[in-house]
């Protein structure tokens, strides 16, 4: 099943690792992002993470080069949501509405 290990998130194989950080310096970049936390749910989260699996696959070769991180609320877990099915993790977070969870902002945050 998904989640946190120990309170953080796993790491990807030293490999794919090398890959992203070869892939981020061989295009100026300094900083790789190894990993994204969608902080959104349902189809819109869907496809932004298929999104990203296929670019990962078509560029290096495995759509896991990139951890995915989701959001997670008790319904959610509940009807075993897709986009926890997809992500590489989960947080549980709070249910309830849109304004009190923090979903109404639909942001997604890279976690380098």
């Amino acid at each position: 099943m998904n989640g946190l290990v120990n309170g953080t998130f796993q790491v990807r194989h030293a490999a794919a690792l090398s890959e992203v950080d070869d892939f981020c310096k061989t295009l100026g970049g300094k900083t790789p992002i190894h990993s994204i936390f969608i902080a959104n749910n349902g189809m819109a989260a869907v496809k932004f993470m298929r999104s990203i699996g296929t670019w990962a696959y078509e560029t290096f070769g495995t759509e896991k080069a990139i951890l995915l991180g989701a959001m997670a609320t008790p319904e959610d877990l509940k009807i075993n949501a897709e986009h926890i099915r997809i992500a590489d993790q989960f947080v549980e977070v709070p249910g309830g509405t849109n304004n009190t969870n923090g979903r109404s902002r639909r942001v997604g945050v890279a976690c380098p």
